[in-house]
C-alpha cells in the first residue's frame, strides 16, 4: 500500500511540474500586456491558483475527499485559464500562435485530472 501512494505522489508531481511549465509560459505570453490589464491579472492570478492546487495533490497526505475537491478545483481552473485565453486570442491582445500552443497544453492537463479524478470516484 505505501508503495502506490508513494507511484501516486511520484505521477501529481509530474503533472505539478507540467503544470509549472504551463504557468511558465502563461506568464511570458501575458508579460507584454499592460500591467493595469483586467485579464492579466486574472489569468495571472488563476494560473497561480492552479499551480498551486496541483502542488497541494502532489503532495497531499489528507482525505480522499480532499484530493477529489483538489482535482476539482484544479479542472476549474483550468477551463478559466482556457476561457481567457480565447478571450485575449479573440481580442487580438496576445498572439494567437502563443495562445494556441498554451490552450493545446492545458487541454493535455484537463484530461489528465479528468482521468485522475474518474480513478477517485
Amino acid at each position: 500500500m505505501e508503495k502506490r501512494q508513494d507511484q501516486n505522489i511520484n505521477y501529481n508531481l509530474l503533472i505539478a511540474k507540467k503544470t509549472e511549465k504551463i504557468v511558465t509560459a502563461i506568464y511570458l505570453i501575458s508579460q507584454f500586456l499592460p500591467k493595469e490589464e483586467s485579464i492579466k491579472i486574472e489569468l495571472r492570478k488563476e494560473a497561480n491558483k492552479l499551480l498551486k492546487d496541483m502542488f497541494s495533490l502532489a503532495f497531499n497526505d489528507d482525505a480522499e475527499e480532499n484530493i477529489f475537491a483538489l482535482y476539482k478545483k484544479s479542472l476549474d481552473s483550468v477551463s478559466l485559464i482556457i476561457s481567457y485565453l480565447y478571450v485575449a486570442k479573440d481580442a487580438g491582445i496576445i498572439s494567437r500562435m502563443n495562445i494556441d500552443i498554451v490552450i493545446e497544453s492545458l487541454r493535455i492537463l484537463e484530461n489528465i485530472l479528468n482521468k485522475k479524478q474518474f480513478l477517485l470516484e
